[in-house]
């Protein structure tokens, strides 16, 4: 057997993905490593509160919300333009922030859920609102639900 003859690995074309993949990690092109998710979720839902009581509209230029972005507000699903529909009800309202928890599935997906009191003239009341965000160019509303 003539061993001077360089032959390839078998695992070569694996060995090359794996290093691909290494030097992605070295250079932190992977979400996760370059984010603090609470830091993103505290902003998300500061702003996007901030939006729905003063200017709606602002989240859907803001791309925050897509027009593939899908709600469901008492048992209508809706989707994208169509969500304006249950900002509506939000109108010269107060909301006040009880708690919210977060789990990060993933570097480009975020599972919310957040608890709020809100007051809408003499009533006042708790509504639970969940929210599962994407990154592709930048944080957007994938799906929500309000109870």
């Amino acid at each position: 057997m003539d061993l001077s003859k360089k032959r390839q690995a078998k695992n070569s074309l694996f060995m090359e993905e794996k290093s691909s993949k290494l030097r992605k990690k070295n250079i932190k092109t992977n979400i996760i490593h370059t984010i603090d998710i609470k830091s993103v979720v505290e902003n998300f839902i500061k702003n996007y509160f901030n939006l729905l009581l003063t200017d709606n509209n602002k989240l859907f230029e803001n791309k925050i919300i897509r027009f593939f972005s899908k709600f469901k507000f008492n048992g209508e699903k809706l989707i994208g333009n169509n969500v304006k529909k249950c900002f509506n009800y939000f109108k010269d309202t107060k909301i006040n922030l009880i708690k919210y928890d977060l789990l990060d599935c993933g570097s480009r997906r975020i599972d919310i859920m957040i608890k709020c009191a809100i007051k809408k003239g003499d009533k006042q009341f708790v509504f639970n609102q969940y929210f599962l965000l994407c990154h592709a160019t930048g944080w957007y509303i994938m799906n929500s639900i309000i109870i």
